[in-house]
């Protein structure tokens, strides 16, 4: 039976019925490429028939890599077989990222390779198909790899370097052991899973990163494998695969992307880079730069501090250098006529490889699928990085700007119940809007060991976001089609701050093993607008959507300098111990955070503070060492709203945070290279609401959203990989104004969500590979008062790569269509619709050189 990445026992060597337990250090950089399980590695027994033997050198990732894919007939008992021994065989493995390849060669062979899974990172290998024996298999596999196999007088291979390259890791052999540990790399990032689409794991706010197995959330981490091979270019690209987020947005044509997770709405100013909230670019935000996109659903307040979304957390982060020297180009097209260009390249350097630096540049150019649309977009990214014994730093600096012509109206309302067809998703509608961006971000963080039990960390970031927009309106749409829009002057500015501080720290007591986080964190952000105001509407058009037609620019466009508009500080502190008893079996989480909050409105003279508490409690549970059973209790953070109508007796008055409190318990089951989970929640959200007869306002609106998630992904069988899953929320309005509405859907939200994605690597044809996706999403109300209506809609998608050699380089071939059949449909937000995208085609070339 194949060891496991992560969570999973591997024997090295014999069993042993007894023996002293002992510290192992598994990497050339103890510090960084420590486990980071939540307890240290546990020495334990297993009976022999699950036991997985393989050689340990020094660097080796134990569990976390190809190493723990030998067999268990390869008993340090059995008699040794000499490498110009050993039986040839026939192989067909296709062509892929390396050290996928190996699995698939280790788990056919049963041969034993060592060596750090590090030195394929960011490789491709050609395969091998015909007869073999091992060691010439493993030849035409690292072959142009920079990489060589050498055989031991026991029949065993260590991986290193080819003459002529690095430095091979020493190596040392170990007594026979059994360890388990979260999978681990270079970066300190949980290793990717079967399939390399999602990871392991993730960080879950200030408790770190976790493996998916130990997590009392539903959490999904998609890879840059992922993203390069969907040809993304924004985060939204990437999470459309996800069933339980939406885009509530235009892939093409918006200033901005906006979700719904969990059927509440999240704003992409509130993503966190790197575990900092709101630093990260809020225009399309580019996805070249990015190794991660963690998405955790739910409230998450303790976890992560307060934002201004409660439905969940979107944590990008940045890519880092690997050991091995990376030049990458990317060139592509999309339609109707765009290009883009991007470079990808990564060093390390000094001794032991500590510093690293990995830059990412991208400029895209033409026009978009939506007609007479398009537009420009520059961005470059440097990330800097040191690791050592036990100090790790990092710098991130960030740059983009970006201009799109024609943008597509951010929603569409309508007048009656009698919702008309959508039109041609290439329809701009109503042209004339446009939309400039320039944003800067810089993320700088520091951590340091003072021994294996106590770590602390500082990180700081910082956004400067500048916009002019000439955004379109579309109000009062008729059965027909016929509406009134207005085009207008739009200009705002952001520069955002944060600030953490914080410290693990491992004890026991007893039989009870602790691992207790507390932070502090300080948020501050200052909201900006040109002089003379914010926004200035032009003249109203007439126009139908069926047909495209051209707005009136205002008379006066928003310029003159930048003034403040309105600032907000948010304080906190936070405390959570993590709790393990009988050997992991059963873990607890419990903390709490004490948030302060202050807003200022420079313009109305408004100001206020106010703070809050909220708890969390999660449990897992691992009858199995497969099988996770999980609970939890968190709570979300809003910040209050101002009241502003002037007809109303509370006009000015400040209400405090809202809070949102989400139940949710849930199972995991990891079968290796196949993983499903299933969820079911409870999140009842505040929300504020006018007595209509007396116009007195009050927090009394409530939204109850309860239903149920199921994931899948990983490896089906070694050439069939699977990502999908699906989504049924109920999502009810429990307390309206005069309670006119209560019992209705939720406005904006499905009830139905669903996804269903599939690679296969074609036999026969070394390299190649083909995929598709199916999108579905049930019916939606647009109003709380459930009289407007949109159907649900089913998109379908396809991909293909074929990666080769050409002149010794490594080249990937990329082509994908998005939305196959060209439908057409409505996609439903609070309040009103969206266009649904148009067909799209990409193709690509990357060549690494």
């Amino acid at each position: 039976m194949a060891c496991r990445k992560a969570g999973m026992a591997t024997s090295l060597g014999p069993m042993l019925h007894s023996f002293e337990p002992r510290k192992v250090n598994m990497s050339r950089h103890p510090a960084h490429g420590r486990f980071r399980s939540a307890h240290p590695p546990r020495f334990i027994r297993r009976s022999p028939p699950l036991a997985t033997h393989l050689l340990v050198a020094g660097g080796v990732a134990i569990g976390a890599g190809w190493a723990g894919h030998a067999y268990a007939q390869h008993a340090a008992s059995a008699p040794a077989t000499q490498p110009g021994a050993a039986a040839a065989r026939s192989y067909d493995i296709p062509a892929g990222p390396l050290n996928a390849v190996l699995m698939r060669f280790l788990a056919e062979s049963g041969v034993l390779l060592s060596g750090s899974t590090e030195l394929a990172q960011g490789k491709n290998s050609s395969g091998v198909q015909g007869i073999f024996t091992p060691e010439a298999a493993l030849a035409a596999l690292l072959a142009g790899t920079g990489l060589q196999a050498v055989p031991d007088a026991r029949g065993r291979y260590l991986l290193r370097p080819a003459p002529g390259g690095a430095e091979a890791p020493t190596v040392s052999t170990l007594e026979a052991v059994t360890v388990t540990a979260q999978a681990a790399r270079a970066d300190g990032l949980p290793e990717a899973y079967a399939g390399g689409q999602v990871a392991r794991g993730g960080r879950v706010g200030l408790l770190g990163n976790m493996d998916f197995m130990d997590t009392p959330f539903n959490q999904t981490s998609y890879t840059a494998e992922l993203m390069e091979n969907q040809q993304a270019q924004m985060i939204a690209d990437v999470l459309v695969g996800d069933p339980s987020v939406r885009d509530s947005g235009r892939k093409y044509g918006q200033a901005s992307n906006a979700f719904f997770i969990r059927g509440l709405p999240f704003s992409t100013a509130d993503a966190s880079f790197n575990g900092l909230r709101g630093i990260f670019p809020m225009y399309r935000q580019p996805v070249e730069a990015l190794e991660r996109i963690e998405v955790l659903k739910g409230p998450n307040a303790l976890l992560n501090s307060m934002g201004g979304s409660i439905a969940g957390d979107i944590n990008l982060v940045p890519k880092r250098a690997a050991d091995e020297p990376l030049t990458r180009l990317t060139t592509g097209y999309m339609s109707d006529s765009q290009i883009n260009t991007h470079l990808d390249v990564g060093r390390r350097f000094g001794e032991d490889n500590a510093w690293g630096i990995r830059v990412n540049a991208v400029y895209r150019n033409g026009d978009t699928p939506i007609d007479q649309q398009g537009g420009h977009l520059g961005m470059g990214a440097v990330a800097l990085d040191y690791r050592g014994e036990r100090l790790r730093l990092s710098l991130d600096l960030l740059h983009q700007k970006a201009r799109l012509r024609n943008i597509s109206p951010f929603s569409f309302s309508f007048a009656t119940a009698d919702i008309p067809d959508a039109p041609r998703s290439s329809n701009a509608v109503l042209l004339g809007g446009e939309a400039e961006h320039e944003e800067s971000s810089a993320a700088f963080r520091a951590e340091y060991d003072f021994s294996d039990a106590v770590s602390a960390y500082v990180a700081a970031g910082h956004l400067r976001q500048r916009s002019d927009v000439v955004t379109t309106q579309i109000a009062n749409v008729m059965p027909n089609g016929d509406y009134r829009g207005t085009l207008a002057s739009d200009a705002y500015g952001m520069d955002n701050t944060n600030i953490q501080v914080g410290t693990q720290i491992r004890f026991a007591t007893g039989p009870v093993q602790h691992k207790l986080a507390l932070t502090a964190d300080r948020f501050h952000q200052r909201n900006l607008q040109r002089s003379g105001g914010r926004s200035i509407s032009g003249p109203t058009v007439s126009g139908n959507i069926y047909e495209p037609t051209t707005g009136r620019l205002p008379a006066q466009l928003r310029t003159g300098t930048w003034g403040d508009l309105s600032t907000v500080d948010r304080q906190s502190v936070a405390v959570a111990d993590t709790l393990s008893f009988m050997e992991d079996r059963l873990n607890v989480i419990a903390g709490v955070r004490k948030q302060y909050v202050e807003q200022e409105v420079l313009t109305t003279g408004v100001d206020y503070k106010d703070d809050a508490l909220t708890p969390m409690v999660g449990l897992v549970v691992k009858p199995l060492s497969d099988l996770s059973l999980y609970a939890n209790y968190i709570e979300g953070l809003l910040q209050g709203s101002v009241v502003n109508d002037p007809t109303s007796p509370d006009n000015g008055t400040v209400f405090p945070p809202y809070k949102t409190r989400q139940y949710e318990v849930g199972v995991k089951k990891d079968f290796g290279d196949f993983a499903t989970t299933i969820s079911l929640f409870e999140i009842k959200q505040p929300s504020q609401i006018v007595d209509p007869a007396t116009r007195e306002y009050s927090r009394d609106g409530k939204q109850r959203n309860r239903g149920i998630e199921w994931n899948v992904f990983g490896q089906l069988t070694p050439r069939l990989s699977m990502m999908g899953g699906v989504s049924y929320i109920d999502a009810k309005l429990t307390n309206t104004a005069g309670g006119t509405n209560n019992g209705n859907r939720a406005p904006g939200v499905p009830k139905l969500q669903a996804n269903l994605g599939l690679d296969w690597a074609v036999p026969g044809v070394p390299g190649l590979t083909v995929g598709g996706r199916v999108i579905r999403t049930g019916n939606a109300y647009l109003d709380a008062a459930n009289t407007q209506q949109v159907s649900g809609w089913t998109r379908f998608d396809l991909g293909a790569r074929y990666t080769t050699r050409i002149a010794g380089k490594a080249v990937t071939f990329r082509g994908n269509v998005e939305n196959v059949f060209n439908k057409d449909y409505w996609i439903a937000v609070n309040g009103g619709a969206v266009m649904s995208s148009p067909r799209t085609f990409m193709l690509s070339a990357s060549v690494d050189f």
